[in-house]
């Protein structure tokens, strides 16, 4: 900033408006899509809250880190309703395991299988928001 003293006003240098913005990323890459693939990444984008640059972004590095995690590119809705009726069956052995049978003898679950139980109902739920994203 720099001091007009003769007129005791301070005077402000105009902003840069065409100064490059750059968001710590200093690699692009460029793709070319067919207008279907375009118009299935806007909408993607668009479900997202994203520009469609940013959601290609976001979904490439997701893809090629889970690549590099396990080797998969992710799971299928097969493969998470296979764990889906996993969590399911685990559910109903414990809740088994916490009711005391008549005249039967308490394992001593008491609190800590409710909150088991609601833990894998917790994991239940998102497993199905996980399908029902899957599936659409």
């Amino acid at each position: 900033m720099t001091v007009d003293s003769s007129m005791d006003v301070e005077a402000v240098r105009p902003v840069a408006r065409n100064r490059p913005r750059t968001s710590g990323r200093p690699y692009r890459v460029h793709v070319r899509l067919t207008s279907e693939e375009w118009n299935d990444i806007r909408a993607a984008a668009a479900r997202a809250g994203l520009k469609p640059t940013a959601y290609a972004g976001v979904a490439a590095v997701s893809a090629a880190r889970a690549v590099v995690a396990d080797s998969s590119a992710g799971a299928t809705r097969a493969e998470l309703a296979a764990v889906q009726r996993e969590v399911f069956a685990a559910r109903s052995a414990l809740i088994q395991a916490v009711q005391v049978p008549p005249g039967g003898q308490d394992l001593g679950l008491g609190g800590a299988g409710v909150v088991l139980v609601g833990r894998l109902d917790a994991i239940a739920e998102r497993l199905h928001a996980l399908l029902k994203r899957a599936s659409s």
